[in-house]
């Protein structure tokens, strides 16, 4: 008996001792999580700093992000609340929704179907940068390029009926959003614009076919080919000789593909099984329509994440001699490899439609003044934006 309790006591004091062994020797590897956080750094000891609890809790930030199997722990705890009680428990930066059939958004994108606390655009300021929009495409129409703006769909937009209960305002209270009030404005300016909302709710009623992946925060690949091929249909009234991009078939997987972004929103639980209920995920046979002398434009794309998969098929069909995707705030173009293209496409995600282009716009209109048509360009780079993001890590 007596032994039996010390080896109980001693596994017990090894178990809590764990954590701190690894903390100092890492001598296990670390379970890597998903997401941002900000950083923690180990704070100064200072006498001030105590006396204030500054220092205290600025180190039990720092401790909770260093302590020994923190992934592992995160992991457990995540999958208690997921398992047991069905709740999304993850503390990543972009939190994450769990909502029926295992449908996962973005908190970001909830709140911004909602119009509530992340759509501070007026309708003053709406009106300004649809007319920036169009006074853009008329300064590339000046020199021969072709212009889209590409609004691309929301999920939480095109699946609310997925999302838990009480996460948005009832049926015809909900006040509109940013998109909702400016796509009238973008229309009235007679801006290229082509509404990846509008083209999957169009392909939601009337097809069987997913455009969202349940564990994904992005759109699938079928649904970005339906909104690309709007978009190249676009640029083909004002380019001749581009190839339409065509579907031959769509199959059906039952099992998500990381590379197409597929499990984004589900990597963000931080759990350590998340399963996908019964969806079904489509797979697009696509290729293109060659016409007499298929042109393939040289292309600027000023965008967000959406952009990545339009991007994929765009290289996997070869359908553009060059295709250069900018963050503009973290990447911004040359203005020299702007003016030579053929084709700018500005996309932007419907909850962020009042961001559109992040500055790109603004300082094209500026850039393109100081290079009238026929003249040389002085080759200025744009200004990078001034403020500082807080740092951030992977987790």
């Amino acid at each position: 008996m007596r032994s039996a309790r010390t080896f109980l006591i001693g596994a017990f004091s090894l178990l809590i001792a764990l954590p701190g062994l690894q903390m100092r020797y890492r001598f296990a590897p670390e379970e890597a999580l998903s997401g941002v956080r900000v950083e923690s750094r180990k704070p100064s000891l200072t006498l001030a700093g105590w006396a204030q609890g500054e220092f205290q809790s600025q180190f039990e930030a720092w401790f909770d992000d260093h302590i020994g199997f923190r992934g592992q722990a995160v992991r457990t705890d995540n999958q208690i609340g997921l398992s047991v009680f069905h709740e999304a428990s993850s503390k990543a930066v972009d939190t994450p929704v769990l909502g029926r059939r295992m449908m996962v958004y973005e908190d970001g994108y909830v709140r911004a179907y909602d119009a509530e606390g992340v759509d501070p655009g007026n309708d003053r300021k709406l009106r300004k940068r649809a007319r920036q929009l169009r006074r853009l495409q008329d300064e590339l129409a000046q020199r021969g390029i072709a212009f889209v703006f590409l609004i691309a769909p929301s999920k939480a937009a095109i699946y609310p009926e997925y999302l838990p209960p009480g996460f948005v305002h009832p049926d015809g209270q909900r006040p509109p959003t940013a998109y909702e009030r400016m796509l009238p404005m973008l229309r009235s300016e007679g801006v290229h614009v082509v509404d990846g909302h509008a083209i999957l709710e169009e392909e939601k009623a009337r097809s069987s076919h997913a455009l969202f992946p349940p564990g994904g925060v992005h759109w699938n690949r079928y649904a970005a080919a339906l909104v690309l091929r709007r978009a190249w249909q676009l640029l083909g009234q004002q380019l001749d000789g581009l190839g339409d991009l065509r579907c031959r078939a769509v199959l059906e997987d039952d099992a998500p593909s990381v590379g197409d972004q597929e499990t984004d929103g589900v990597d963000l639980l931080n759990a350590w099984r998340v399963g996908h209920a019964d969806w079904r995920f489509p797979r697009p046979e696509l290729y293109v329509e060659e016409g007499t002398g298929a042109f393939r434009p040289k292309l600027v794309v000023v965008g967000d994440s959406f952009w990545v998969l339009p991007a994929s098929i765009l290289t996997e069909l070869q359908m553009t001699s060059r295709e250069d995707f900018f963050y503009y705030f973290s990447h911004p173009p040359s203005w020299e490899y702007v003016i030579s293209a053929d084709a700018v496409i500005v996309e932007v995600n419907e909850m962020m439609i009042w961001k559109a282009g992040f500055g790109f716009v603004a300082e094209a209109h500026r850039h393109l003044l100081a290079a009238p048509p026929g003249q040389p360009f002085s080759g200025e780079r744009p200004r990078a934006p001034t403020s500082s993001p807080v740092p951030k890590v992977r987790q």
